[in-house]
């Protein structure tokens, strides 16, 4: 961790209280159940290594990252940042003392074995990778399109719902009966949205697979709105 004395002075005090937490995780991960082993069916080293190169890349990334977008006063973000960005790199920093914390309470708990020590804190871990990707994501992709083309779906959809179901909420008008397949089919469309919103990288080709799919649904509402002759939001 000899990157820390060559970081910026404003960011300085962040970095190396980071890489001090990190440095004490990953030395207290790797001695706390090596002098008192009762468990030999696991590979601990393999543990070790997953966790200290996790462990690597979380600083390296939280570094990079925080370079970016922390203010002079090490605690805020630049402005043009949302509060909610905020409160996410307040969420990693708080997460990140908390290894520490997991760590020394691990070391006094008699009833906890090495391999849901590792575990455990291979979860806490992931879970920090997890929150940075989700602020690295927000940060650096360019929503504006996906936002668009799902605020329009969703009253596109709402008005056709409105004009074609019947009171049972299911099936359609008497009028509208014709178009029972073309009005499944867009239901189906929809559904087959949710695994893939889902997906926890949400990176720019994320957003950009959407927003085809959206536009994709969008057009079958129009079409199906046209046959129907219901006049439907077009932007």
């Amino acid at each position: 961790m000899n990157n820390i004395k060559n970081m910026k002075k404003e960011t300085k005090t962040l970095f190396i209280i980071i890489g001090i937490v990190i440095a004490i995780a990953i030395a207290s991960a790797i001695i706390t159940f090596t002098t008192n082993s009762k468990n030999d069916t696991i590979d601990l080293e393999a543990s070790k290594e997953s966790i200290e190169t996790e462990l690597s890349e979380i600083q390296s990334r939280f570094e990079a990252l925080s370079k970016e977008i922390v203010s002079d006063d090490n605690k805020t973000l630049k402005d043009g940042y949302s509060e909610e960005q905020q409160q996410l790199f307040n969420t990693i920093l708080s997460k990140i003392s908390d290894f520490e914390t997991f760590i020394t309470e691990s070391k006094k708990n008699k009833n906890l074995g090495e391999e849901e020590y590792y575990q455990q804190f291979s979860e806490k871990v992931s879970e920090v990778q997890n929150l940075i990707t989700v602020l690295d994501n927000d940060i650096h992709t360019n929503k504006e399109e996906f936002i668009k083309i799902y605020t329009l779906l969703g009253k596109q959809f709402e008005e056709l719902k409105n004009a074609l179901v019947s009171d049972d909420g299911k099936s359609l008008k008497e009028q509208y009966k014709y178009y029972q397949t073309d009005f499944d089919n867009i239901i189906q469309s929809i559904g087959a949205l949710q695994p893939e919103a889902d997906e926890k990288d949400q990176n720019q080709e994320f957003f950009d697979n959407l927003t085809k799919k959206g536009k994709d649904i969008s057009s079958q509402i129009t079409v199906l709105g046209r046959k129907t002759g219901i006049r439907l939001p077009l932007e």
